[in-house]
């Protein structure tokens, strides 16, 4: 039953909000006037004194403005929407202000520890030196240093016109939940199928955070020690350098992005940038960081020290991710209250040179949880996204992994590596756009496609140059008839901003394009105004003051000449180095990504296929396991302008085909391979030898069997049976893997550590249970019956086994029998497994304890040192050992249904022991003590 508000409820409960909301209005601006104002605080200063000695200002306005205005009042940094720090105060009398003090120089962390912490105690920042702090060591060098400061001067120290911003120590966080990925989503398979040579080979890569397994089999003999290496090892860890380098030795869930990559590790416990001489020495050009902090939105000492190092070395790429805050709201600076944008995690992220990247779903859709921009001064943040559907960390790795490609791949022609502004606009410009058209704060510029990135620097469709202050550098570009569009990205690395700076952008390059009838194509520009509808407006044409990074986008551009514009509209360093990378799409085209050529996919399971096309409307898709001869369809009305659909592949062995059918065209695919994935198990593992298994699979003309030598899997035997017996030596591997083999090769299986599946030689599992009827269940599991003839089953009784009963072995590898009259006591069991070649295993004995007519047993009698009492059941009794005189000279709680009793120091001669149960006598035996 609905139940709706009377008129004067509502009118009451309008009331309400309305008396609320200016209290909470209040609130926020008694809060911020307290924390960066100069007492007195509750009264607004406008005369002109005030505006002579005063240098910095705390400015309200009645609503946000832009960040054109902002800076025309010498920004310094924005709280929140509507209140700023400014050193040139507005003409506008109705706009309130007062002087501020030096808390705007520390971070919103900084300033809660500062207001918990008591007057006589001290607080841990990071700064620059201050006479007003005791030094305790160098964070970064002669540059941020980590100090303690005084709570009683804590106004003198932030009010040092030396110190330009001050923070806290905070701890990172790796920002994944699990382990999972799909490499095809962003065409990394393509990549693997059709390059296969482009695997990272003399490269390195470092982890900035705890330190990886460097003895997992898919990481092995691949990590580079170095002397920042963290000591503590962490899975997440392991997770991310299994995706970016991974050997694929365990199986196809270990095989990274770049699987010929060395690896080394840095401690992310210091969260600013690494010394420059720690890549250099060691050959780094690449580092991954996939962990976080909190909200961070302020141009901190880190993102100063990020974007130094890449100014500085040129070629060193940080990939980050961009965190998993995507659902909280920032609560300082320009977008603070804005639920579910502004949210990376760390100020690092805020840096302008480095490449932040977010998460999507296998759908390409971005996930709740996926941190948002925009950066703090409304820069485009994240860059790009790629797949993180359990946390961003994951999505940074591939990206990093596709990196390190890239960087091969570039070096192959340059005999250097390249630039890291031009990786991110290779990058940037290759990947697919997947929401509205243009940038957004969510996915940034697109989905990463290592396939079309790797293919822009094999077809060299990107140049580097360098323009001076107020000069233009043009490049010319021909667009064939029947393009779809034409895409051209800019990057350049951008001199560092000084901390806490309001804007980070300094050197301002203008990317456009003009056609010869002189029409200007403008590139794509974001709002960043501080409202939830205008951060998620559709990408408009514009210039671009904020962003190093620009893109321009022509739909179905006229065949002809185009110019590249590249202009140095603000410059500040003499001359600004930039990469421009350009991308162009035929129409009606359509192409099979997923699976490509020769791939081989798993049979029986869900796949997801991939495709690329300019095609719009529907189409049919469909496979051949006939080489055409026949056709089943996947699906009649498939939308050709999304990227992928899901196919139940069939459970067989076979080469296939896809075709996709739409009106006046049909795409069929190259041949590939379905390969259903193969169960390798353990048959048993005997002192001399062992012998591995697995399924047959129809279709399959023999087997390959690799073993692990080394860091990779290597041809161990090929044979037509379904197992293999290995011989033990010291060569024998501990891993091993099948492959089958038809026209083409199937999938490898995951790899078995053979002498590690719980196996006793054949034995799996030998058990011995009591019934109810007093019967005894003997069950025994065996790993195969290979080699087998018969089973025996044995109880031990006077020292002897005596065989209880004999079955022949079948194909099955579960046997029982029964023991229908056991003695009473504790009675031992075993089974025997005779073999073909008359040699008998035995399984390790197990006892059963058995009482058929009463409820105790006592044993043995006459006792020397250990007297034992088998119980039926356990119901909290108490045992009681007694003298000739009814003395009690031991005692004990029964709490197991054999109860173990010393009688070490008794003198030899006869006892009785007595069971008790809610006081009542239950049971009385005598016993003789040795």
């Amino acid at each position: 039953m609905r139940k709706f508000l009377t008129r004067p409820c509502l009118f009451l409960t309008l009331c309400a909000w309305a008396t609320i909301l200016p209290l909470q209005l209040y609130a926020q601006q008694q809060d911020i006037l307290r924390r960066y104002t100069i007492p007195p605080q509750d009264t607004m200063r406008r005369g002109k004194e005030a505006r002579s000695t005063t240098r910095y200002y705390l400015v309200q306005f009645q609503q946000p403005v832009s960040l054109k205005e902002l800076q025309q009042l010498q920004l310094k940094r924005s709280l929140s929407p509507l209140y700023h720090i400014v050193q040139k105060l507005p003409e506008d009398s109705t706009t309130a202000w007062w002087p501020a003090n030096g808390n705007w120089k520390a971070s919103d962390a900084l300033l809660r520890v500062v207001e918990k912490t008591k007057e006589k105690d001290s607080i841990q920042v990071l700064a620059n030196i201050s006479a007003h702090a005791r030094f305790v060591r160098w964070e970064t060098k002669d540059r941020t240093a980590l100090m303690k400061v005084a709570r009683q001067d804590w106004e003198q120290f932030i009010g040092d016109t030396a110190i330009q911003f001050a923070d806290i120590l905070r701890t990172p966080k790796a920002e994944i939940l699990i382990s999972s990925a799909d490499p095809g989503l962003n065409r990394i398979t393509a990549v693997w199928q059709q390059l296969p040579d482009l695997q990272g080979d003399g490269l390195i890569i470092s982890l900035k955070e705890t330190l990886f397994d460097t003895t997992d089999i898919d990481l092995l003999q691949r990590y580079l020690p170095t002397p920042l290496a963290p000591e503590q090892t962490e899975p997440h860890a392991t997770i991310m350098a299994t995706f970016i380098a991974g050997a694929g030795n365990s199986g196809m869930a270990g095989k990274g992005v770049a699987p010929k990559v060395k690896i080394a590790s840095s401690s992310f416990t210091r969260l600013s940038a690494d010394e420059t001489a720690y890549f250099t020495t060691h050959r780094i050009a690449l580092q991954n960081h996939s962990y976080g902090t909190g909200i961070e939105n302020y141009y901190g000492l880190e993102a100063v020290a990020y974007d130094e190092q890449v100014y500085e070395t040129d070629t060193l790429l940080h990939v980050f991710s961009s965190g998993n805050s995507g659902r909280e709201t920032s609560t300082d600076g320009l977008y603070s209250g804005i639920a579910g944008w502004a949210n990376l995690s760390g100020t690092f992220k805020q840096a302008k040179n480095v490449l932040v990247v977010g998460g999507t779903e296998n759908n390409n859709t971005v996930p709740a949880p996926s941190s948002k921009g925009p950066a703090y001064d409304g820069r485009i943040k994240p860059e790009i996204v790629a797949y993180g559907k359990d946390g961003t960390s994951g999505a940074a790795a591939l990206v990093s992994g596709v990196s390190l490609l890239l960087q091969q791949s570039y070096r192959a022609q340059a005999a250097s590596l390249p630039p890291a502004a031009l990786l991110k606009a290779i990058l940037v410009n290759s990947a697919d756009d997947i929401a509205q058209p243009g940038p957004d704060h969510s996915s940034g510029f697109g989905a990463m496609n290592a396939w079309e990135a790797v293919q822009t620097v094999r077809s060299r469709r990107f140049f580097l140059n360098r323009v001076q202050q107020g000069a233009a550098y043009t490049q010319s570009l021909e667009i064939p008839a029947g393009s779809a569009s034409c895409k051209v990205t800019l990057c350049y690395t951008d001199p560092p901003a000084t901390v806490n700076s309001p804007q980070a952008l300094i050197n301002d390059l203008d990317l456009y394009l003009t056609d010869a009838s002189g029409n200007v194509y403008q590139p794509w520009v974001l709002l960043s105004t501080p409202d939830a509808a205008a951060l998620q407006a559709p990408a408009q044409r514009g210039r671009d003051s904020i962003n190093n990074t620009e893109q321009v986008m022509i739909r179905f551009p006229a065949a002809g000449t185009y110019t590249i514009h590249v202009n140095g509209t603000r410059i500040h360093t003499g001359e600004q180095r930039f990469a421009v990378s350009w991308q162009l799409a035929p129409q009606d085209h359509f192409e099979w990504q997923r699976p490509v050529g020769n791939e081989t996919i798993p049979g029986g399971e869900e796949t997801a296929l991939r495709w690329k096309s300019t095609l719009a409307g529907k189409g049919l898709a469909s496979y051949s396991l006939d080489n055409g001869a026949s056709w089943q369809v996947i699906g009649d009305s498939v939308s050709l302008e999304q990227d992928g659909l899901s196919w139940p592949v069939p459970n067989r062995f076979s080469p296939a085909l896809l075709k996709m059918e739409t009106p006046g065209h049909t795409f069929i695919s190259p041949p590939f391979t379905i390969s259903p994935l193969l169960r390798l198990q353990t048959g048993f593992d005997c002192a001399d030898s062992a012998m591995i298994f697995w399924n047959q699979l129809n279709g399959a003309s023999y087997y390959i069997v690799y073993g692990l030598l080394g860091a990779e899997l290597t041809a161990f035997a090929q044979t037509a049976d379904t197992f293999l017996v290995l011989q033990k030596n010291a060569a024998l591997p501990a891993y091993f893997a099948v492959q089958p083999v038809a026209a083409s090769a199937g999938l490898t299986s995951n790899t078995l550590r053979y002498a590690e599946q719980g196996l006793d030689c054949y034995t799996r599992q030998f058990t011995a249970d009591l019934l109810e009827n007093g019967q005894v269940m003997l069950q025994l599991q065996t790993g195969t019956t290979w080699n087998l003839e018969t089973i025996s089953w044995e109880r031990l009784q006077k020292q002897d086994w005596q065989n209880i009963g004999r079955q022949t072995v079948s194909a099955l590898t579960f046997y029982n029998a029964l023991d229908e009259q056991p003695p009473e006591g504790i009675v031992w069991y075993r089974a025997a497994l005779e073999t073909l070649n008359n040699s008998v295993i035995y399984t390790d004995p197990v006892p059963v304890h058995v009482l058929r007519k009463n409820n105790f047993l006592l044993f043995p009698n006459p006792a020397a040192h250990t007297l034992q009492l088998l119980s039926r059941d356990i119901r909290g009794r108490d045992l009681y050992i007694l003298n000739t005189q009814g003395r009690i000279v031991r005692q004990a709680k029964i709490t197991g249904l054999l109860q173990a009793v010393a009688l070490d120091g008794l003198p030899a001669g006869n006892y009785w022991c007595l069971v008790y149960e809610d006081d009542q006598k239950v049971y009385t035996a005598p016993f003789v003590k040795l």
